[in-house]
């Protein structure tokens, strides 16, 4: 399954998970106002729907930012090998890694400037900067 495939399926996702928060959000206010005792089911509604939109939406993010990166890797580093990602849980994370002409990239992503950075070998020598549109 491509990247594209899979970002379209989770655009799909998140306007189901906004569409049924907005549902839960609406059922969960017309048991509070309409039923005193119901207000237990609609605060857990409410929240359940929340918690599926955050969800959707921190995984539309990952996906895009793999994308970016693949796309990245395929324009600049043509003939990239052994590509990588993993969760890192010294930074609470994603690390990235490549290897292209028989050297080790790595990548880190910004979540502040929502910029890529790929670094060559001992990531003290930046090879390229992009950013995430």
């Amino acid at each position: 399954m491509s990247i594209e495939t899979i970002i379209t399926i989770l655009n799909i996702a998140t306007i189901a998970a906004a569409i049924t928060w907005i549902g839960f959000t609406l059922y969960s206010i017309y048991l509070v106002f309409m039923y005193r005792p119901g207000v237990m089911g609609g605060m857990i509604l409410f929240l359940l729907g929340f918690m599926l939109l955050v969800i959707s939406i921190f995984c539309w993010k990952e996906a895009k930012i793999e994308s970016t990166v693949k796309t990245t890797l395929d324009q600049e580093y043509y003939g990239y090998s052994n590509y990588k990602t993993t969760l890192d849980q010294k930074y609470y994370g994603y690390s990235r890694s490549f290897v292209y002409n028989g050297d080790k990239y790595n990548i880190d992503y910004d979540h502040a400037t929502e910029t890529l950075t790929f670094f060559k070998g001992n990531n003290f020598s930046i090879d390229g900067t992009y950013s995430i549109e």
